[in-house]
């Protein structure tokens, strides 16, 4: 069709620049204007038709002044102009560039002109004020000296969710660069005797002269003319090498007249149709989009409607766009869509769980544009500050009225932190409500700044804190109170403790003195009176011991901190140095000593926790035959100290350090229980923790972390 349009533009023109008689020439001239038509025509129409029905945003700028050439129908739609608007007036598509992107756009055309092609992503502010994230392509084309002519340009919309972290270039190439065969067969026109002799038919042999004579202009119109298609046609087919979509031209009863299948990787979304589109769509399917054809050709509107297909083993999802072409053939575009409907469905669950989340935590979300000086609320920060949205104006200064008097300067510090990137806005603060009752509010914000570092805006949330802030204040007091229980029975117990020791002593004299009273009146020959003094003795020697135990544990419990840097190893040297002193320590134990760390404490009480310790270690080893104890420190610094010894039940770990609280029969091992009890207290007051394990006959191990 273009092929036979073409050669009779040819015709009309020839014939118009030869003819003389004036009558003849508006004859032919009301056939060159048929002619032309038919030659604009069928090429053109389809290329728009298939652009305006496009969601996608297509135009062509002029090089270098940016003059509009060409606006497709979505993007009149978009910017809200008249195509005429849009093409008079070059700076109306600049305009709607968001402030901070412009830059960037000025950016990406001069890149776009020095490498013909550049792929990024921009925003779009709408009259409403409304941001829309953009994903756009730039293909320069210069001339034969190798200066830019012409810009054209395709932008699809993005989620805003992810427009800033995804790039077009992680898109495949062959979804941008699509190839579409279109290419039509252009023949030169052979302006040879037979075509002058088969269309001229009754022109006298006068016209030969006229047509050698004219043969120059001739060739010179019709070069000019070849290249303004060439130029359209290279413009139409780089718009449609950008699409991924299957192109279809169709017969209203679904007879598939020509099917362009996209190149790259998108050419193995979609099945080639043969003949009718029922090799690739079910009954079910088939039947709903006959009837959508015949409903186009109907009302001559765009049918637009989505389906699903199970292809090469999956569910996969596409869009249909149905336009009527002629009376009887239609144009066809299917676009999968299954990346996009499952986006869509994990950002539908993620709202789900976000809405679910906001609701049962009672959490506001607010935003603050700085650069308008506007905030703008969610139905949960009404709830949270007891206003209706007609209640509240939407500025700052109404709010801060809600915020507790003194609280107010916190806010403004930490929005100041924020701008300058010191602080994360992170607050506590309280607000009052409409009827006097005080809230206590905790809020985070994220700020977002612009390409050149400029803040924009606050995005943050506030929740209410009010019981957790109560039950704060009450464990507070309760400490308070604990401390000051503790610290009670501290003095309590030293004063009882120092208190018994005077009568204690009375008791061992009196006995002592007893024993040499009968001793001097030979009175102890009763084996009985001997035995009930002995026992006497022992049982006061025993309350002696639990009384100076119970001191240490008080005064170690009372005694301020002096922390220090020490090396562990020289606090254990020296235990163990202690330890060999001792008459009762048994030389046979033997030692093994690997890295330790080097802590922040109190050395003497820190040497007490080591002699406990090895202490306790030395003792309960001393019935095995080859005694061992192993002091080390794990790769988290804590230290491990492990016997040979006689364990016990692990059940009773918790048990081995409340005072007096004893795992052995005090027959077999002396002590009074106190020990591990001093040990305990002292790593508590250095924040420290202990812990043990052990398994009967196996030995025990002890975990200190200071």
């Amino acid at each position: 069709l273009l092929r036979n349009a073409f050669k009779n533009f040819l015709v009309v023109r020839l014939i118009d620049n030869c003819c003389k008689s004036s009558s003849r020439k508006a004859s032919l001239m009301s056939h060159a204007e048929v002619s032309i038509h038919r030659f604009d025509s069928p090429c053109n129409q389809i290329c728009d038709q298939i652009m305006d029905n496009l969601d996608e945003m297509i135009w062509s700028l002029a090089l270098p002044d940016l003059k509009p050439i060409y606006f497709n129908a979505a993007a009149i739609k978009f910017f809200q102009r008249s195509r005429q608007e849009l093409m008079e007036h070059r700076h109306l598509w600049l305009e709607a560039i968001a402030t901070e992107d412009r830059r960037k756009i000025q950016q990406e055309l001069e890149k776009a002109q020095k490498t013909d092609l550049s792929i990024f992503t921009y925003r779009i502010q709408l009259p409403t004020g409304k941001l829309r994230h953009f994903h756009a392509r730039l293909k320069v084309f210069k001339d034969s000296s190798g200066l830019p002519i012409r810009l054209d340009a395709i932008a699809y919309e993005v989620p805003s969710d992810n427009a800033s972290d995804r790039d077009l270039c992680d898109i495949p190439q062959a979804n941008i660069d699509l190839e579409i065969d279109l290419e039509i067969d252009r023949e030169q026109v052979d302006l040879n005797s037979d075509l002058i002799e088969d269309l001229t038919g009754d022109l006298t042999g006068d016209l030969t002269g006229n047509l050698t004579l004219l043969n120059e202009e001739l060739e010179r119109q019709i070069g000019e003319n070849h290249r303004n298609l060439r130029d359209k046609e290279s413009r139409n087919l780089a718009i449609l090498h950008a699409l991924p979509d299957l192109l279809l031209l169709l017969k209203p009863d679904g007879t598939c007249i020509e099917c362009i299948i996209p190149s790259g990787c998108d050419k193995a979304k979609y099945l080639p149709i043969q003949h009718h589109i029922s090799e690739v769509l079910p009954p079910e399917t088939l039947a709903a989009q006959l009837k959508l054809y015949d409903q186009a050709i109907a009302t001559g509107e765009v049918q637009i409607y989505e389906h699903q297909l199970f292809k090469f083993g999956k569910l996969i999802h596409e869009e249909v766009r149905i336009a009527p072409y002629c009376k009887d053939e239609l144009v066809v575009i299917v676009r999968d869509i299954t990346e996009r409907k499952e986006t869509e469905q994990q950002l539908q669950n993620l709202t789900d769980r976000l809405t679910l989340a906001l609701k049962s935590a009672a959490i506001g979300i607010w935003e603050r544009d700085l650069v308008r000086d506007q905030l703008v609320w969610d139905r949960g920060m009404y709830e949270l500050y007891g206003v209706s949205p007609e209640q509240f104006t939407n500025n700052r200064l109404t709010w801060l009225n809600y915020v507790y008097p003194s609280d107010r300067e916190i806010i403004e510090s930490a929005s100041q932190l924020a701008l300058q990137g010191k602080k994360d806005y992170d607050i506590e603060f309280r607000i009052v409500l409409p009827n006097g009752s005080i809230r206590y509010i905790q809020a985070y914000a994220l700020l977002q700044r612009d390409a050149e570092g400029i803040p924009q805006r606050f995005i943050g949330i506030n929740f209410d804190i009010t019981e957790r802030k109560i039950a704060e204040t009450k464990i507070i007091q309760t400490a308070r109170q604990l401390a000051n229980t503790n610290h009670e029975l501290e003095s309590f117990s030293y004063s009882v403790s120092h208190d018994l020791r005077a009568p204690l002593r009375h008791m061992n004299g009196f006995v002592m003195a007893l024993q040499q009273q009968l001793q001097k009146h030979e009175a102890l020959n009763d084996p009985k009176v001997e035995h009930y003094l002995q026992v006497i003795a022992k049982s006061s020697q025993k309350m002696g011991h639990l009384i100076d135990g119970l001191l240490t544990l008080s005064r170690y419990g009372r005694r301020s901190l002096e922390s220090t840097q020490i090396s562990v190893r020289v606090l254990v040297d020296e235990a163990i140095e202690i330890l060999r002193n001792e008459p009762n320590y048994n030389p046979m134990v033997k030692f093994s000593i690997g890295d330790l760390p080097v802590v922040i404490g109190d050395p003497i009480l820190l040497q007490q926790v080591f002699c406990n310790l090895i202490g306790n270690a030395v003792k309960f080893s001393r019935t095995r035959a080859n005694p061992y104890i192993t002091i080390d420190s794990l790769p988290d610094q804590t230290i491990r100290i492990q016997d040979n010894g006689v364990g016990f039940q692990i059940e009773y770990a918790e048990k081995l350090f409340g005072a007096f609280q004893r795992l052995h029969n005090e027959r077999e091992f002396e002590g009074t229980g106190i020990g591990l009890a001093i040990v305990q207290r002292i790593v508590q007051r250095h924040g420290g923790s202990i812990w043990a394990e052990g398994y009967p006959e196996r030995g025990a191990t002890f975990f200190l972390k200071i």
